[in-house]
């Protein structure tokens, strides 16, 4: 027996040696079509004898011509984190080469490559691409991206980019049975993050900044209780020094106030301390439990207190009423509070130089000329048409309000036609009265244009050709100093001043206005059956030609509207270079994007406002054709064109998207119906989110008006993302296809995709 056991225990060494060596060899992880058996999507699991065109060797996953193609998928465990190679086995044909494609999407990104397309009339290995994992749960797709019949016995998964896959029938099933994965249950990619989280914003350096006419020192001082703000030690008087009292640190509110950088008052008939800081207003009434912060009363457990005629406030009460960080170090006796305290400068000064323009309008960027600044000039336009022209527009975030003179550095001459090309300054839609331009010095020079009362906040600047005629600038200054003399030296300038940096406009969710203008119809027609009609007019308006809609229902013998011709008619864009599903929260859908908005500025988002996550753009219907009573509508846009087809059913409209997209990027598309409605109008409300984009999947989205009786809203025949508000938050149900960051949101440059479904606009 002895014997038996030690020669047992060296087998199961052997064997096991053995399996390590195996697994080492193959170095990579696969999984079977069978797999995918729980979570099939529109995929069949055929045999090799059931797919009589070269079904290999092994079972494999099928593709018919569905009208909406769906997903297979699995989920397994990663046991190693890293760089993995995706690869996929798959079926090609000598004839018609590459028109079986397929693509994968391994935890919602989808990977480059197209499969069935290596151009060998068999099966063969092709690799999807790479991509980044994590150890834990990862969910695996073939997405049927041809509709025409793809096939794949297998997926692998190797983090050996140069990995030499088995295609013997006995090698692929020794690799099945040792490095196949074990499924679990199918977990939808969205539940999964499908791209990497935004890179952690480097954590701030804390604040140093004190108000330099605080006393601080760097050591502690010998109080009972020290305060340390920002870095340093506050000196307090000797008969005001912090106490402890209900454990609660006092401190003298005037120090404390002005250390914070508030404007401090007191006011002796009511005993109250007042401590001011831009828009956050304090009031401490000495022995009352109730404070004031901007007038919301505030209960203190611990109240100010008079002691040797000085008023002490409880510190943490008051600084984080001013958004500052408070801790307490039980070991060294002394609060720890930082503070972002706004320097207070008595000449705030910002310079525009030509790349501080947020849109240019009709004026032009030029090179450096004459003794223009090296970073060049805006040029207006030469044909004397001032009507033709339209604004430069440059926004400056003001940190402090107050009254600011202007600075204009334009170009003249002496003795060729001077102050012939001038322009004028526009602030907040108010224009300077002096015209710029006209100094009559050869060359560049600084004109003053004024002083202006500003906001703190964003103010807007216009720059107007109101000559158009080779107007010139190579900067704009505003400035708090009245004294102020702006240099002719570009470093002096950018050293005494804050230069204003391109500032990326919040998206204009506005329907267009020109869309709902009706003087100039151009034509009309209409499509009915009896129960429901809508008419069309195509308008020539101040935008462009468009095409309007107005729908309506039969009541007895009377037509009873339930669109108007002027509510809102079109679809929305929405489109990314990046965009990932996140897992929801609280129901609502989370995105996880980035885009470049209309000025060339990557903006990155993260939240569940879906109208946020993607440049957001209005498609109007340019054309219209009515035939057998069904009407196709025609849209055109940069990145794709589109064709909405819309006929009748016996009480609902019937419509279809066909899409053809020409960018590659993310895409969404929403349809609507007609206007929003405020919530006097809606019918049951309280389960709608107040997230203006606040997406949900699902098939419709509806709502009942009170007046009339009018149901208004959208039904889908697939999954797709609803929203029940529009972006301002007035109800109207939109439907998205397909939702931006989904698998299927990803478009390649000639791909095209179709969307169904129904408009309910009808009376009750």
């Amino acid at each position: 027996m002895k014997k038996t056991g030690t020669l047992l225990v060296i087998l199961c060494f052997v064997f096991s040696l053995f399996t390590v060596a195996v697994q080492a060899q193959s170095s990579a992880l696969y999984i079977k079509a069978e797999d995918f058996a729980s979570h099939l999507g529109t995929w069949q699991l055929v045999t090799p004898a059931q797919d009589t065109a070269g079904g290999g060797m092994f079972n494999s996953l099928k593709s018919p011509k569905p009208g909406t193609p769906e997903s297979a998928g699995v989920t397994f465990e990663i046991s190693e984190a890293g760089n993995y190679t995706v690869s996929a086995f798959t079926r090609d044909f000598a004839t018609s080469t590459g028109s079986r494609t397929f693509k994968i999407s391994v935890n919602g990104t989808m990977l480059e490559n197209k499969l069935g397309d290596h151009a060998t009339d068999g099966w063969a290995w092709e690799i999807a691409g790479q991509i980044e994992l994590s150890q834990g749960k990862c969910t695996v797709e073939v997405v049927d991206s041809s509709r025409n019949y793809g096939r794949c016995i297998a997926v692998a998964l190797s983090t050996d980019p140069d990995y030499s896959y088995p295609t013997s029938e006995a090698a692929l099933k020794e690799a099945f049975e040792t490095c196949g994965i074990t499924p679990l249950a199918y977990t939808p990619p969205a539940e999964l993050p499908n791209l990497p989280k935004p890179e952690e914003p480097q954590q701030p350096a804390l604040p140093t900044y004190i108000p330099e006419n605080i006393l601080v020192q760097d050591t502690r001082p010998q109080d009972e209780i020290a305060v340390k703000l920002n870095g340093k030690y506050l000196v307090f008087a000797e008969d005001s020094k912090p106490f402890t009292l209900n454990d609660r640190t006092l401190v003298p509110f005037r120090a404390l106030f002005e250390a914070l950088g508030c404007k401090v008052d007191w006011e002796e008939e009511t005993q109250t301390a007042y401590g001011t800081r831009e828009e956050i207003k304090i009031r401490i009434p000495v022995g009352n439990s109730i404070a004031y912060v901007s007038e919301n009363p505030v209960y203190l457990d611990q109240c100010a207190v008079m002691q040797q005629d000085r008023v002490m406030v409880p510190l943490r009460f008051v600084a984080e009423s001013l958004n500052a960080a408070v801790e307490w170090n039980d070991a060294a006796q002394e609060v720890i509070v930082y503070a972002d305290i706004p320097q207070i400068s008595a000449a705030d000064t910002y310079l525009l130089l030509p790349s501080s323009f947020t849109t240019l309008g009709t004026w032009t960027q030029s090179a450096a000329s004459s003794n223009c600044f090296e970073t060049g000039m805006l040029t207006g336009g030469s044909n004397n048409d001032p009507a033709s022209t339209t604004p430069a527009k440059a926004y400056i975030d003001i940190d402090s309000a107050g009254t600011y003179t202007v600075w204009v550095r334009s170009r003249d001459y002496a003795n060729n036609q001077p102050g012939t090309r001038f322009f004028n300054i526009s602030v907040n839609g108010t224009v300077l009265s002096p015209t710029f331009g006209t100094h009559g010095k050869d060359g560049h020079a600084w004109e003053n244009g004024g002083t202006v009362t500003l906001p703190a906040g964003v103010t807007e600047l216009d720059m107007l050709d109101t000559a158009n005629f080779y107007g010139r600038c190579d900067a704009v200054l505003l400035t708090k100093d009245a004294q102020y003399t702006p240099s002719d030296t570009l470093d002096a300038l950018l050293e005494s001043s804050k230069l204003v940096v391109k500032k990326a406009l919040l998206q204009d969710y506005a329907f267009p206005a020109y869309a709902k203008e009706t003087e100039e119809t151009l034509s009309s027609a209409s499509i009915s059956n009896g129960q429901l009609r809508a008419d069309f007019y195509t308008v020539q308006t101040s935008g462009g030609t468009v095409v309007q809609s107005a729908l309506y229902c039969q009541a007895g013998a009377d037509w009873i509207p339930t669109k108007a011709r002027t509510e809102d008619f079109g679809l929305i864009l929405l489109s990314a270079d990046r965009a990932a599903l996140e897992r929801p929260l609280l129901g609502a859908q989370i995105f996880n994007t980035a885009y470049t908005d209309a000025y060339g500025n990557l903006q990155q988002y993260y939240g569940s406002n879906v109208y946020r996550a993607g440049k957001f753009e209005y498609l109007l219907p340019s054309a219209v054709t009515v035939e057998n009573n069904t009407a196709v509508l025609t849209y055109t846009n940069e990145a794709l064109d589109i064709t909405l087809t819309l006929s009748l059913a016996d009480t609902a409209y019937i419509y279809r998207i066909n899409a053809v997209y020409k960018a590659d990027g993310a895409y969404s598309i929403g349809i609507f119906e007609g206007g929003a409605l405020s919530a006097l109008a809606v019918t049951d409300t309280g389960n709608v989110s107040p997230d203006p984009g606040a997406m949900t999947l699902g098939q419709q989205g509806m709502y009942t008006t009170l007046s009339g009786g009018v149901q208004k809203g959208i039904c889908t025949d697939v999954q797709s993302g609803i929203v029940l508000r529009d972006p301002k938050g007035n109800f109207r149900a939109t439907a998205f296809f397909p939702v931006l960051g989904s698998p299927e949101s990803y478009k390649h440059a000639g791909e095209q995709e179709a969307y169904t479904g129904k408009i309910i606009s009808s009376v009750q």
